[in-house]
């Protein structure tokens, strides 16, 4: 399962709070974060996504798990998600929205993860 772990601290409630539903089309690839759920406990987001790709619509979740030091960012586990590179590419935009809040990438299995410089992944 394609996922990205985040190390650092930062508050959940406050990304929550911040945001505001949005889609990104590039031809006929379409990502649409459409909301965003904190558990009670603030120790999750749940983002509720849609993309389309090559005509397929898929709707789907993206978790952001607080690990207590550390961040998974990664699709809720679904049998019939295909993760193709738009589910790819929505979990690396999550992810480099928590980086630009003071996270930093520990590790990632997506290949197409391309901005990491060799000082961050040191």
């Amino acid at each position: 399962m394609p996922h990205v772990i985040l190390k650092g601290r930062i508050s959940l409630k406050e990304i929550w709070s911040d945001f505001s539903p949005r889609q990104d089309v590039t031809g006929a690839r379409v990502q649409n974060y459409m909301g965003v759920y904190l558990r009670s406990d603030e120790g999750q987001l749940l983002y509720r996504c849609l993309a389309v790709e090559l005509g397929v619509t898929q709707t789907f979740f993206l978790i952001v798990d607080d690990k207590g030091g550390s961040y998974t960012v990664k699709c809720v586990n679904d049998p019939h998600l295909e993760k193709g590179p738009v589910v790819k590419d929505m979990i690396v935009t999550i992810s480099k929205e928590l980086i630009a809040r003071g996270l930093v990438l520990e590790k990632t299995n997506i290949t197409e993860f391309d901005f990491v410089t060799g000082e961050e992944s040191e």
